[in-house]
């Protein structure tokens, strides 16, 4: 019986089956959860960008137009709503694996194929990793995927062009992703360093070069030509710049990266097996970086680097770092037995990545259907009110009329995505108005002008006292609404019920206001 039990081999096909399976069952489980606040952002500029309007011109955010192109072909391929989005992620999640299966292959082999895959599908459905969201990240993780496919093939001129071609694609979703331009770099230097062949390093160079500027520049182009270049280069690199080197302290930076350990508890025992895998190649690296090991290693590494900006190291941040952790896990588990050394004896690699499903299933029992998907998403997003926001948005859709627009001072742009309306400011949150950089003035400035020069039908107000910003912009913009707001009256109220549920009320004048007031949906008078 023992020996039998040692001798229990799980393959690496089942492994990766069990994987597709759970990853397809919590992505279907979860394709109607509300949109939390970035996917609203998102979902938001596509619709608007259907409808003819230009981001940086329109709408504003210090993202890459990447993502928000992505959202309007989903909508105009598929119809606006939040399943459509969620299915979509379904499949951009399943074409990752499949990119991460081609990339573990050609590196390693078609067994290490299936772990890398599988583990990348784990990892990326993780709970606290916020997998079912449709971020940018996950965005960003299918085109560098699709770059390394052709990376991890012969370097040769092609394949650096159309790696590089997708590592700027990847860029175009999020900034932050240029960071991977440095693998196929390093990679290139190291055969120089074995070949000493100048000219073929330099022409290979400047086809990777040539590759990952080309979506760049045709995009710079093209906002150049929509005479939005100005708006653009604001928002993109000054506004952007100011906002990664906000000062925060020693001890707000550990705070933050503290977020990390939140995201590894989904899946404990194979980020340790990670972290022994690193520990491995660096005690058996022998003749510097040529090894497999050691390639995804430095990999890894810079995929770190690249969630670093400005140290927020928000969880769904550490979506960049899934695909070179699943190539390294599964790395270690091709070496297995001289990673484990002894435990081997008592825990082969199969009863390992057994022990590590069961224990992400323990974690994550809520998760897989134990609660309710709304109880789900407060627990992940405890004071945002995601389901709530919904009720808000429908409610306007259903008492706004057509030619009516709607303002907010608030962080809810999922709010007009529900509402099918346009927004009175191109400000989709009130984040860059309350951060304390040089150029909040500025801004708070033309919030206000936009706002009083539309004079929106409807207005939102965000009790912000409370929020994750403490800023000292904060009461002049309260100060400002108070008295832009003269001239509407209270039509609804969100207010907290405790610390992760909260009911919106349509009937105002029947409402207990000795309540927490989360937002106020206010209608201008008629004279």
């Amino acid at each position: 019986m023992k020996k039998r039990f040692q001798n229990f081999n799980l393959s690496e096909k089942t492994f990766f089956f069990i994987s597709l399976l759970l990853v397809v069952y919590v992505r279907l489980r979860f394709a109607d959860a509300p949109f939390e606040r970035d996917e609203g952002e998102y979902a938001y500029a596509g619709m608007m960008i259907l409808k003819g309007e230009l981001p940086y011109r329109d709408f504003y955010n210090m993202k890459l137009p990447g993502v928000y192109y992505s959202y309007a072909i989903i909508f105009k391929l598929f119809g606006q709503s939040v399943a459509v989005v969620r299915y979509f992620l379904l499949c951009l999640n399943l074409l990752t694996a499949f990119f991460t299966f081609q990339i573990a292959r050609n590196w390693l082999n078609h067994k290490a194929a299936y772990w890398a895959s599988g583990i990348f599908l784990l990892l990326s459905l993780g709970f606290h990793g916020q997998g079912f969201i449709a971020n940018c990240e996950q965005f960003v993780n299918v085109f560098i995927a699709a770059g390394f496919v052709f990376l991890s093939r012969k370097l040769s001129l092609l394949n650096l062009f159309v790696g590089g071609f997708f590592i700027g694609v990847a860029t175009l979703m999020k900034q932050h992703a240029f960071h991977f331009a440095l693998f196929p770099i390093f990679l290139l230097l190291k055969n120089w360093l074995n070949e000493r062949n100048l000219r073929a390093f330099l022409s290979k160079m400047t086809a990777l070069g040539f590759g990952f500027a080309l979506p760049l520049t045709m995009t710079v182009f093209w906002i150049w030509q929509k005479g939005i270049f100005e708006s653009f280069y604001f928002f993109i690199v000054q506004y952007a710049s100011a906002y990664s080197t906000l000062p925060h302290t020693f001890y707000e930076n550990v705070d933050n990266f503290m977020n990390f350990f939140e995201v590894a508890v989904d899946n404990m025992l194979l980020w340790l097996f990670l972290f022994a895998t690193l520990f491995f190649i660096l005690k058996t690296a022998k003749k510097g970086l040529d090894t497999e090991g050691s390639n995804f290693a430095v990999l890894f590494l810079i995929s770190f680097v690249s969630i670093c900006p400005g140290f927020y190291f928000r969880n769904h941040y550490f979506q960049l770092i899934f695909i070179p952790s699943a190539l390294l896990i599964a790395f270690g588990l091709m070496n297995y037995e001289a990673i484990a050394g002894k435990l081997n004896r008592y825990l082969t690699r199969s009863w390992f990545v057994i022990l590590s499903l069961a224990v992400m299933t323990a974690i994550e029992i809520e998760y897989f259907g134990l609660k309710s998907v709304d109880h789900v998403t407060s627990v992940i997003y405890r004071y945002a009110y995601f389901t709530e926001m919904r009720q808000v948005g429908e409610y306007l859709k259903q008492n706004v009329k057509p030619s009516e627009t709607v303002g907010q001072f608030g962080v809810e742009p999922e709010i007009w995505f529900y509402a099918q309306k346009r927004a009175s400011s191109g400000f989709l949150y009130a984040y860059p108005m309350l951060e304390n950089h040089q150029f909040a003035a500025q801004l708070i400035e033309k919030f206000k002008t936009e706002n009083e020069k539309t004079q929106p039908e409807w207005f939102i107000l965000q009790d912000l006292t409370k929020a994750e910003m403490a800023s000292k912009n904060l009461p002049r913009l309260q100060f400002w609404a108070n008295s832009f707001l003269k001239n509407y009256e209270p039509k609804a109220i969100l207010y907290a019920n405790d610390k992760l549920t909260a009911s919106f009320e349509t009937n105002f004048f029947n409402i207990d206001t000795t309540r927490e007031v989360i937002l106020t949906v206010y209608k201008r008078k008629v004279f």
